[in-house]
């Protein structure tokens, strides 16, 4: 383990010793020492861990409600957005299929309601012409992206089209869209992959970059308050002078150097070139490929994932690409990516995979402090002998490809985990979700596959560090804070993470920001640079909770408020969940999540400041349930601790709150000629089918003694020694069974003496 290198107040000296040794660069120190803040980020190498090696992830698809198959025979898709849509605090997703879905967290479970909102779009679309006219193999829409355009504070919904038009639906509130394609400008027939969204322009209004396969890609600059786009393309040098046309899959806005301008990374298939276009701060960009990226030889790209693997402040590349993938390390005075992977480095040699690369992230599963590394490998169905990049592509082994996942071990290297975390699904892989759905503190896996059942990846790892999760609110032009950088300090090292409106391949990550924190007992500090250039910081952040910030609040406070105390009681009315806050503060909301366990947590109510207490009616005997609460005031919102219980009626004995079918001690036994068999049905609504059987020690069935219905509750039966037709049995071991429906049987061993 590192130890903590630097103290960020320290003086200017010790921070420019720290640069040199940690090879980041005086030039690049000078550039970043305005504003100051940017100076002690990047400063620090190093962090506390709390590293561990029993990192296990379980197949949760069908207990979450995700057991559904994508039915497109289309190769590229399906892409997935994980979005807060309707603004109650939860995460929903919403899936490119055709028809499109999309899933409402809700207290009940996940529910699409994608047909009642308008937008479970097929492609029966009138035709346009030969090419563009969609067919049966093709997807309706290749990537989801909910973002607040207009600054209403609803998320509007961008879909890509693969063969017909990209389209926009305008949020109106209270659950409904309105379709407004073709009254924004977006109505333009090509094969559009992925949309990347930042503000390039400066204006504080989101801005678009759609990257097109085998087509013109298109930049739209957002305008009039959010109410339409305009493509800027031609004269935004993003088209190029040697191949203006290219089969783009992917792109990403993000800072590359030091200054306060978004940059664009593009990722591009069938060996060619990838780009890196620089702003110039005047609405024009300038290809920087070739100095950036010196050394890089022509692949097939298809997404790209941002993090500061190494701890040294800048952001580090990793392009997943067919066959073989790049790791570009960014030097920050040389202004140059270095592909690792093609390189002798430890680092490149542990992550080498020969595998068709789609989505990858830097999660931190662990929540040691030290990004991880994760990727989704897909074959491509395609069977086409002069391709030179799949020369063995119709080969029925490769039709399934491993995912992947490398440990950080902290030192900057990596350890594959893909087998022992239980991480490691087969499957033609596509798109993934990277997200916290259960509230329990650790992220998630949701992944896309081309043909068949997509898979959730529940994270059960049981040694973790100490974690925070960052929401962010932006001021009215930009709601949803895209862009914005933010820094966590804690024991002295400084953890970076951007809010990014794109990840991977055809994704939208979660609008929540996941630090990992190690050993660490609080957040020294919290910072954010707005995407306007603007800065909050807050002080003394307490751990293991998501907290909410909101764009200039640190001004009415730079201490967040003290987190509620919550506590959940059973009660014959339901579980009773109440909470203390400090009177002296001027609440605005609390919001109640709740989740069931194993499942997704959602937003159980949102209630005024004076609340103090919430009834959860809906919880079902028997379920084991965890509690929080989020406590909001000035702009910021923390949450509570969990509260957890299995939620029982107290006015009811205890065998009416039993999760499973149970067998009592028969009494007596050993018996002559009769016993009392005890048994308890579980917690069910009105009856349910009930069997009990004697069975010998071979298995025969000697006699059914219970065949009917039964409610929840204990209940017993006799039996007299005799058989189906009333004769005498010998003595003996027999063993009686219950089977109730709907569950696993059990059975308990009786002894008959004669």
């Amino acid at each position: 383990m590192r130890d903590s290198l630097v103290n960020l107040a320290g003086s200017l000296p010790m921070v420019e010793t720290i640069f040199a040794r940690g090879h980041v660069g005086r030039a690049r120190l000078a550039r970043a020492l305005t504003p100051a803040l940017i100076a002690s980020v990047c400063a620090v190498v190093g962090s506390s861990q709390v590293h561990s090696s029993t990192v296990t992830f379980v197949d949760a698809t069908v207990e979450v409600g995700l057991d559904i198959e994508y039915s497109s025979r289309g190769v590229y898709g399906p892409g997935v957005a994980a979005a807060d849509y309707d603004g109650d605090g939860d995460i929903d997703i919403f899936l490119s299929h055709d028809p499109n879905k999309l899933f409402r967290n809700e207290p009940a479970g996940l529910r699409d309601v994608a047909p009642e909102l308008g937008l479970a779009l097929t492609a029966e679309l009138p035709p346009i012409d030969d090419r563009a006219h969609p067919t049966e193999t093709d997807p309706t829409s290749m990537m989801p992206c909910f973002i607040d355009i207009d600054g209403d504070g609803d998320r509007d919904l961008f879909l890509t089209g693969w063969n017909t038009w990209n389209r926009f639906y305008r949020n109106l509130g209270q659950g409904q869209f309105v379709e407004e394609t073709f009254s924004t400008g977006m109505g333009l027939i090509d094969r559009s992959a992925t949309a990347a969204f930042g503000d390039f322009s400066t204006d504080g209004y989101v801005d678009v970059y759609v990257a097109t396969w085998g087509g013109l890609d298109r930049l739209y600059r957002t305008q009039e308050q959010g109410g339409s786009f305009r493509d800027v393309s031609a004269n935004s040098g993003v088209h190029g002078i040697q191949v203006p046309a290219r089969a783009s899959w992917s792109a990403v806005w993000f800072y590359q150097n030091a200054d306060t301008l978004l940059d664009l990374y593009v990722g591009i298939d069938y060996g060619m070139p990838n780009f890196m276009f620089r702003n110039q701060g005047s609405g024009s960009f300038s290809d920087y490929s070739d100095q950036c990226f010196p050394d890089f030889l022509p692949n097939a790209s298809m997404g790209q994932a941002l993090g500061d693997y190494d701890h040294d402040g800048d952001h580090d590349l990793f392009v997943a690409n067919s066959l073989s993938n790049n790791l570009y390390q960014y030097d920050s005075e040389a202004d140059v990516y270095t592909d690792l992977l093609a390189s002798p480095s430890p680092v490149g040699r542990a992550l080498k995979d020969k595998k068709i690369g789609w989505f990858c992230d830097w999660p931190d599963v662990d929540n040691d402090g030290w990004v991880d590394l994760f990727l989704v490998n897909g074959y491509i169905p395609l069977c086409l002998p002069d391709n030179p990049f799949f020369p063995d592509q119709c080969g029925g082994d490769e039709f399934l490809q491993s995912n992947r996942l490398w440990m950080n071990d902290t030192q900057g290297s990596f350890v594959d985990a893909t087998a022992s975390s239980g991480i490691g699904h087969e499957g033609p892989g596509r798109a993934a979700l990277v997200a916290d759905f259960d509230l329990d503190g650790d992220v998630d896996f949701f992944v896309t596959n081309n043909f068949g059942r997509h898979v959730f990846h529940r994270n059960d790892t049981t040694e973790q560090g100490s974690w925070l999760t960052l929401r962010l609110e932006g001021n009215t032009r930009n709601s949803d804070a895209i862009s914005a950088r933010v820094f966590v300090e804690a024991q002295g090292v400084v953890h970076r993470r951007d809010r990014l409106a794109t990840s991977g391949y055809l994704s939208q990550p979660s609008d929540e920001i996941y630090v990992g924190l190690g050993d660490a007992t609080v957040a020294d500090k919290v910072t954010v640079i707005w995407s306007n250039g603007t800065t909050d910081e807050w002080t003394q952040v307490d751990l293991n909770q998501r907290v909410l910030l909101k764009q200039g609040a640190s001004g009415e406070r730079g201490e967040l408020p003290v987190r509620p105390q919550v506590t959940a009681t059973n009660d014959a009315s339901g579980v009773i969940v109440q909470w203390t806050v400090d009177q002296a503060e001027d609440w605005s909301r609390f919001r109640v999540y709740r989740t069931r366990e194993g499942q997704f947590a959602s937003t159980m109510a949102t209630l005024d400041g004076s609340a103090r207490q919430y009834v959860d009616e809906t919880a079902e005997l028997g379920q084991r349930y965890h509690y929080r609460i989020e406590a909001t005031i000035d702009g910021v919102g923390v949450t509570s601790e969990r509260a957890s219980l299995v939620a029982e009626d107290p006015d009811l004995p205890p065998t009416f709150n039993e999760r499973q079918p149970r067998l009592a001690p028969n009494y007596p036994n050993p018996f002559n000629p009769n016993t009392v068999v005890p048994f308890v049905v579980p917690v069910v609504v009105g009856e349910v089918p009930v069997t009990l059987t004697i069975h010998d020690a071979a298995g025969r069935v000697i006699v059914v003694a219970v065949d009917a219905p039964f409610a929840a509750g204990q209940h017993e039966v006799s039996w007299d020694g005799t058989d189906a037709v009333g004769r005498p049995v010998g003595s003996g071991v027999y063993f009686v069974r219950l089977t109730v429906e709907g569950f696993s049987s059990v059975a308990r061993k009786l002894t008959l003496i004669r």
